[in-house]
């Protein structure tokens, strides 16, 4: 009688993450996020959501987050990182470093991490890991966390700024465009169109085109990222439309 025995197979275990997106722009973009993050091995669900800038993801635990930013990358878009300094108070030995260095960097989400003069510097992906998380990281590794540096959201600034120069490029291309609008009306005064029409089409031309490639050039970059991936988007529709009037 022969004795047959069964191997037992692990079955990968599934996990939800919450990883916040950059570059996101209008509902086509989540498409194409959700489709890039589905297309990562391991991936079992990927929900975005435009408003949040955020991706509810299911994953199997062989499934690195840097596997996700590259894939984000790749579809041109990215995984925000930010950065956190703890401070544990005094000066740890070399062996206290690199056990928190370990105990950090096992952790999923934490990309980077320095322990110097009892600070650790951590930086890690956006939305999937909390200072409570951190606070409990340095808890289990047998130290205790005195303070923490009020988070500084470099996000946050960084569309301050973006606001900041698109609120710029507005007035210019509002101020440019309306001047290009009104001295073109003036071919349908009799007294105008005895003047030579090309000093006239020159200056239009100077005058539109850094509207168009510098006010626009957002647009340009993203229908350029798009297209580089085979897909299109709003900035595609923009810039093909905005193109097609400019070049006629």
């Amino acid at each position: 009688m022969t004795t047959i025995q069964e191997a037992t197979i692990r079955e990968p275990q599934t996990r939800k993450i919450s990883l916040s997106i950059e570059g996101m722009t209008c509902a086509a973009c989540v498409v194409h996020v959700e489709h890039a993050l589905r297309d990562v091995p391991g991936v079992d669900l990927a929900r975005v959501n435009l408003a949040t800038e955020k991706a509810m993801i299911d994953l199997t635990d062989d499934v690195a987050l840097d596997q996700l930013a590259a894939a984000l990358k790749d579809a041109g878009y990215g995984a925000r990182v930010e950065k956190q300094i703890l401070h544990l108070g005094g000066t740890q030995s070399l062996d206290d470093a690199q056990t928190l260095t370990r105990a950090f960097m096992a952790f999923p989400g934490i990309r980077w991490v320095s322990v110097e003069n009892g600070d650790v510097s951590v930086e890690y992906y956006a939305a999937t890991v909390e200072i409570s998380d951190m606070r409990a990281i340095v808890t289990s590794a047998g130290f205790a966390v005195t303070s923490v540096d009020e988070q500084f959201d470099r996000h946050a600034l960084a569309k301050t700024e973006e606001a900041a120069v698109l609120r710029r490029k507005f007035l210019v291309a509002l101020i440019g465009g309306g001047i290009v609008m009104a001295v073109s009306m003036l071919y349908m005064i009799p007294a105008f169109q005895v003047v030579s029409s090309q000093p006239l089409n020159i200056f239009l031309f100077v005058l539109a085109t850094p509207i168009q490639f510098w006010a626009g050039s957002q647009f340009y970059t993203g229908a350029w990222s798009a297209f580089r991936h085979k897909t299109s988007n709003m900035n595609t529709l923009i810039a093909v439309g905005t193109s097609a009037a400019y070049g006629y």
